[in-house]
């Protein structure tokens, strides 16, 4: 057996995909969730335990348990195989000593460049200054070795020449982002030199680049305090959340992520014992990374200096995560306590746990941060007031949400809410880069199929799967061509070859679906939710219902087809006609008659 089937049959896909979605039954084995890859307030995205496949209605995205890996934590075929293969007990041999790309080499060398960096910190007098730095910020060798920390020595091309030892190109190396050309004269130089390494992981926690934090004053010379790698082939600054590997499992179970500005915000936490947590990693949040997180909680609580600043860099990514429909709330840390979590966990990591215990609404922060600044004491400060909130509300989705901040500004200003409310509707919003698709679960099972004949044979198709018994009364009925010109005859065609070989009755409906499946580039999307809708209405059917059901699809697919060819004759009758030929008018007069 392949590794591939070996992997499948031994995982069940509803098991897999609850560590990394909030799956509700749905009947029969079946579960929903919201969709992952796209934004989404109604769950349109099914798992299909029997099947063992998974589709959404909403964006048309699905497959089997390796596609969705692959999808969700943005890997290739080969690395979701090796994934999968661990929790199955399955050897998957990767041949990691070949490259079929610049990205397999660029996760190569990053990968060896952090176990390199790693040596240096713990093993060598080049690591001293980042042993005492990370001393000095309480980090101990579990939180060192956890989040794979590492030092880059004060030297010009220690990794460089490690790296061309090892047998890797120059050319792989600068597009690895981990050396630079020199600013005079040739060669190349390591790109990050005297610093204290933080490996920046995807999802599933592979290396994709660092961030280096200096370890002495910082001068023009020595440049920025926090040094990121370049974007490359694998590093895209603007779908990567620092630490998202490590609290994928925490966030599911508490339900929250707490988003944060700073790396070592990040690992402070950790050391807390508050694991739940992320970075923007110093860059303003994106769409793409509030949609990585939609995956896992839609509730975020956003930690930001308590000053207008820190509120600022915080407020576009506030703006889009509750126009995602995100629940937003805010872990506002009082000026005494420091300006981060790193401060608050250096001076007590107690207190870090009451303050992540004691959130508060993010529309409540505002509210109530505007009313002490502006006092509400004269017009001009109501006006601002009113102007600040509205702009806010215009980014919340929910109606209720909307409503009941509506009544807390019309009575915070003695208004009428009904002007309030028309004043919103008049609230310019900035747009925040919308890549919802414009359809809703409802609107696509109405779109697809598209006609009756195509209905009728999805069902039909579903029907067998679900009952394959029923196939024997189904095909000396209907032919290929009682079918549409779609993925349904592809499938009848391979139903029809597997009850002439006697087989479809040994076959259990999860292995059918998966022979059914290989029917090749005819199984679309499209037949993945139809035969998903058609499954939610079969659940609990009886084999006698199943029948009388099959029997009704029989008798439309027959009935459309007759009504087709009638449409057909007339057509060919009318030429026949214009033609002159009355003994081909005759014939098919004759055929039509019958009809």
């Amino acid at each position: 057996m392949e590794p591939k089937d070996e992997i499948k049959s031994k995982l069940n896909i509803s098991d897999i995909i609850s560590e990394y979605l909030a799956l509700k039954p749905a009947g029969g084995g079946s579960f929903k969730a919201v969709c992952p890859f796209h934004s989404e307030k109604t769950p349109s995205f099914y798992v299909s335990t029997e099947k063992q496949i998974w589709h959404c209605f909403g964006c048309d995205k699905g497959g089997d348990v390796i596609s969705f890996v692959m999808e969700i934590d943005g890997v290739d075929f080969l690395s979701a195989l090796k994934t999968l293969g661990k929790k199955a007990g399955v050897e998957v041999d990767l041949k990691p000593e070949k490259f079929s790309g610049e990205k397999e080499m660029s996760y190569k060398i990053n990968a060896l460049a952090c176990k390199f960096y790693q040596t240096i910190l713990h093993e060598h007098q080049a690591g001293k200054k980042a042993r005492d730095y990370m001393r000095s910020r309480g980090i101990n060798e579990t939180l060192a070795n956890e989040f794979q920390l590492g030092a880059a020595p004060d030297s010009w091309d220690g990794l460089y020449g490690f790296l061309l030892k090892r047998g890797y190109g120059q050319t792989a190396i600068v597009a690895a982002g981990l050396a630079k050309s020199r600013q005079s004269g040739s060669g190349f130089v390591d790109r990050f030199r005297n610093r204290l390494m933080i490996p920046l992981c995807d999802a599933s926690g592979r290396v994709l680049g660092f961030t280096g934090r200096l370890l002495e004053e910082q001068t023009e010379k020595t440049g920025p305090k926090y040094l990121n790698s370049p974007e490359t082939v694998i590093y895209k600054k603007s779908d990567v959340l620092f630490g998202l590997h490590l609290a994928k499992k925490s966030i599911r179970n508490e339900k929250s992520v707490i988003i944060v500005e700073g790396n070592l915000d990040v690992i402070a936490s950790h050391n807390a014992g508050v694991r739940h947590i992320v970075a923007s990693s110093g860059t303003a949040l994106t769409q793409s990374q509030l949609i990585i997180l939609k995956r896992l909680t839609e509730n975020i609580l956003f930690c930001f200096d308590s000053d207008n600043a820190g509120f600022a860099a915080a407020q576009r990514g506030i703006r889009i995560a509750l126009s995602l429909g995100f629940r937003v709330k805010v872990i506002a840390i009082p000026a005494e306590l420091g300006k981060d979590p790193d401060d608050v966990v250096q001076k007590n990591p107690a207190t870090w746990n009451a303050l992540v215990a004691r959130p508060i609404n993010v529309l409540k922060y505002i509210f109530d941060k505007s009313i002490v600044d502006l006092s509400l004491s004269d017009i001009a400060s109501k006006q601002r007031f009113v102007k600040i909130m509205l702009d806010e509300l215009g980014f919340v989705s929910d109606m209720v949400e909307r409503e009941h901040w509506l009544a807390q500004i019309a009575d915070a200003c003695r208004l009428d809410i009904a002007q309030l409310r028309g004043e919103l509707g008049k609230t310019n919003r900035p747009a925040v880069n919308e890549t919802e698709p414009k359809k809703t679960f409802f609107k696509a099972a109405a779109a697809a199929p598209s006609s009756k004949q195509a209905a009728a044979a999805a069902e039909l198709i579903a029907l067998i799967l679900q009952f394959p018994s029923l196939a024997a009364e189904v095909v000396g009925e209907l032919e290929e061509h009682h079918f549409p010109e779609n993925w349904t005859a592809a499938v009848y065609k391979k139903i029809i070859l597997l009850y002439t070989q006697a087989k479809l009755s040994s076959i259990a409906p999860e292995q059918l679906f998966t022979i059914i499946e290989d029917t090749g580039s005819k199984f679309t999307a499209e037949a993945r939710s139809a035969i998903l809708r058609a499954e939610e209405r079969i659940q609990g059917m009886s084999q006698k219902t199943a029948r009388e059901e099959l029997r009704r699809h029989i008798d439309i697919l027959h009935s459309l087809r007759t009504h087709l060819r009638k449409e057909e004759l007339e057509r060919d009758l009318r030429r026949a006609e214009g033609a002159g030929d009355n003994e081909l008018a005759a014939r098919l007069l004759h055929e039509y008659s019958k009809l």
